[in-house]
This record gives structure tokens, sequence and C-alpha cells, in this order.
């Protein structure tokens, strides 16, 4: 069954859902309450949810979260998690595609992110959209000391990147 899906700013009242989500994702050393609502409130921060409808409950359900700075020309993603009941089946994926297709029609030139060395899953997911390996971030992650790795698309304005990115958002978007 192909389950609709609804990407939306995220909002205040959205929080204790994204709480969850990322406390079962990230574990104890995710990013808490307070620093969710500090970025609702930085000039720079873009955050959106997706959810899809619950059959059961008929209301959407937040299965998954993207946070970025967008400064002038280039973007950061900050934070991007999945509830784990929900990972592998593409939520990550469309979410990301929307989120870029975005950042195209805003006129960024960058995306950059960092994802934890040890994250195939991940990495391989970022790959697939274009993003590559830059550089690594020694000992970056405090709670294990392991390296990040930088990964960027430098790419988002050229007629040819953004041709793949419709190409993979039209195939997927008739999968999820």
């Amino acid at each position: 069954m192909k389950n609709h899906f609804k990407m939306s700013r995220l909002l205040l009242e959205d929080l204790n859902r994204v709480c969850e989500i990322e406390l079962s994702a990230q574990g104890e050393n995710g990013w808490k309450r307070q620093f969710f609502i500090d970025e609702l409130n930085n000039l720079y921060s873009n955050y959106w949810t997706i959810s899809i409808q619950d059959q059961l409950k008929q209301e959407n359900t937040i299965v998954g979260f993207l946070g970025s700075h967008i400064v002038e020309e280039e973007g950061f993603i900050t934070n991007l998690a999945i509830d784990p009941k929900y990972q592998g089946l593409g939520y990550g994926k469309q979410l990301l595609l929307n989120f870029i297709n975005r950042l195209i029609l805003e006129k960024v030139k960058f995306l950059t992110l960092e994802v934890r060395k040890s994250n195939l899953k991940a990495q391989n997911l970022y790959k697939k959209l274009g993003f590559e390996i830059k550089g690594v971030r020694k000992k970056y992650y405090p709670d294990t000391k392991e390296d990040a790795l930088i990964m960027s698309i430098d790419t988002i304005q050229e007629a040819n990147f953004q041709a793949f990115i419709k190409t993979l958002k039209d195939k997927f978007s008739n999968k999820v």
C-alpha cells in the first residue's frame, strides 16, 4: 500500500514527537528539547517534518525531521532523523529530495552535512543523492570521539544536477 506523506515546517506543537524521534534514533546523546526551541528561534534555521497519514487514528504521524541552516547561498544540514520504526521505507530519501528541491528554488549553491564515519547506511543514501566526501572532522562526536565525514554537494544550481534530482524525485514519488 502506498503511503501518502506530507512535508511541513516544524512547529512548536511538533516538538514532543520530534524529541521522541531524536531520542529513539540518537539515544541519550541526541539533541534536547531546549536545543530545538533555540533552533526554531534562529533566523537561519529551517526545520521540516515528514509525516504519513495514520489510517487507524485518521491523523498524520510525524515519522522524521530535517534541520538546516541556510545563509545566503550555503546550506548546512544540522540534523536528520527518521523514527527507527520507519527507517528503510524511503522517508529519509523523500525528505532529502524535497529539501534539495527547495534549495534549488531558493538558489542555494552548496549543501554540506556531517555524518558519523560508522553510519554507512546514511552515507550510502547521501552518495545516492549526489553528496561527496570532502573531508574528516577528527573526534567530532563527543560521546564516542568518533570522526565525522564532511559530505557536500556543490552543484545544486547546475542543470545536470537539477535534472538528476527531478528524475529521482519523479521516480521515487511513485514508490513511497
